[in-house]
């Protein structure tokens, strides 16, 4: 996305802080904080029902997505919201654009309000194993959590439903967020499971595929500080269009090949173990997919996620039996 430089310097102001997080502001539910130069604002998908906004004393839009700068106003355009800046009462046309789209290269023109971390601090006597991804993660996850029955306390992140950890773009300005609770309180991961992908097939060109492995490179890195163990899990099929799913092969390829191999990170290869079980894309009536005539949907059954989590689940615990 091609930021401008007033909204980059905005949004770094109040972001560059966030290494540590040394005060916090309660959100008006008890289970959910955020730095004090934040804001909170209500949140669509966060289990809480609300979010941090990265913007201090925040305009949080009506679309509890989005969120804009004192002085802006929400503005509902034609794919999703815009801050207007208000001049003598009046709302004006502005370029202001943010680094946070929800969509990997969409140039989003509200700031975006990023959901809550794990809701529960993490666990004193069982190793701590996060789960970072998108809504298939979260589809997964509860099943992991019965798999792997006490030998890890699995929690993922954000502490949302739909669209999860969304794309790397939103989950890069998110990141001091959903490294911590929901209290914001610190996590010391012993593993992360992470993915990106479904939020970033929205372009095939070469800037957009070039922008996923640079914003993955630093998710990666940013990880790996943690001292947490890795595992990457490919994205899952778009089985609604064989176009769109070939972009979807592309970032699974780039990531292993630029990302994940070079650093000797571990993975997972559900995009191949849902085709052994459906068929190639497009595919529509495949037993443990959601996808249907009339009505395309990427995600699954209950036996479908519980597959997947079959194939996370063991990968985690040889995580967490080697040194």
């Amino acid at each position: 996305a091609v930021i401008s430089l007033g909204a980059w310097a905005l949004f770094l102001a109040h972001v560059c802080a966030y290494g540590v997080v040394s005060a916090t502001t309660r959100c008006p539910v008890q289970s959910t904080s955020c730095p004090t130069n934040a804001t909170c604002c209500k949140s669509a998908y966060s289990f809480s029902g609300y979010g941090c906004c990265l913007l201090s004393n925040a305009v949080c839009c009506e679309d509890q997505q989005s969120c804009c700068p004192t002085g802006y106003e929400c503005a509902k355009i034609s794919f999703g919201t815009a801050c207007k800046k208000v001049t003598d009462g009046l709302a004006t046309d502005e370029d202001l654009v943010f680094p946070c789209g929800q969509f990997q290269g969409q140039d989003c023109k509200s700031s975006s309000i990023c959901k809550p971390g794990p809701e529960h601090n993490a666990s004193s006597s069982l190793p701590n194993c996060i789960v970072l991804g998108d809504s298939i993660s979260v589809g997964y996850t509860p099943h992991v959590i019965a798999m792997l029955n006490g030998s890890c306390f699995v929690q993922h992140s954000p502490w949302s439903s739909d669209g999860g950890a969304c794309s790397t773009s939103y989950a890069l300005s998110c990141m001091d967020i959903f490294a911590r609770t929901a209290q914001l309180y610190p996590i010391k991961p012993n593993v992360y499971v992470f993915n990106f992908g479904l939020h970033d097939y929205n372009s095939d060109s070469e800037a957009f595929i070039d922008e996923y492995v640079a914003e993955l490179t630093k998710i990666r890195d940013r990880l790996l500080q943690s001292g947490a163990k890795l595992l990457w899990a490919t994205t899952t099929p778009v089985p609604y269009s064989s176009d769109i799913n070939r972009v979807v092969e592309i970032l699974n390829e780039k990531a292993l090949s630029q990302v994940i191999t070079p650093m000797h990170i571990p993975s997972v290869d559900l995009y191949q173990a849902v085709i052994n079980r459906c068929g190639p894309s497009p595919f529509w009536n495949c037993p443990i997919s959601l996808n249907r005539p009339g009505n395309p949907n990427v995600h699954y059954t209950s036996d479908g996620f519980q597959y997947l989590a079959s194939i996370v689940s063991p990968a985690i615990k040889k995580l967490l039996s080697t040194s």
